[in-house]
């Protein structure tokens, strides 16, 4: 009496995992520490956990840049590369910015 059996073992790693899927799906946001602690605090009452995995799985704002058209195209796309490299900007972000400039 009193042991832990396999059977038991598996049941609160299948319980825990499902605890925490919240924060296994929003690890790659950048809001993930917030996610973790929502889910963490709130997640045994159901609406914390809902609101976490709604959160988790969300799609992040997209942060919209602004580029003063006084300069040349040839400035712009140089700032334009610049946010890019520093990691303000993503791919796809860069491609479309790139395309707007080089039409004007």
């Amino acid at each position: 009496m009193g042991r832990i059996g396999i059977q038991e073992i598996l049941i609160i790693i299948i319980l825990l995992f499902v605890y925490f899927l919240p924060s296994i799906i929003g690890r790659k946001q950048r809001n993930f520490s917030s996610i973790l602690l929502l889910n963490l605090f709130l997640g045994w009452t159901l609406i914390g956990w809902v609101v976490a995995l709604i959160w988790a799985v969300s799609k992040e704002k997209k942060e919209t840049v602004i580029i003063n058209s006084n300069n040349s195209v040839s400035d712009e796309l140089q700032k334009l590369k610049q946010l890019y490299d520093n990691g303000t900007l993503t791919a796809e972000e860069f491609e479309v910015e790139k395309k707007h400039l080089l039409q004007k």
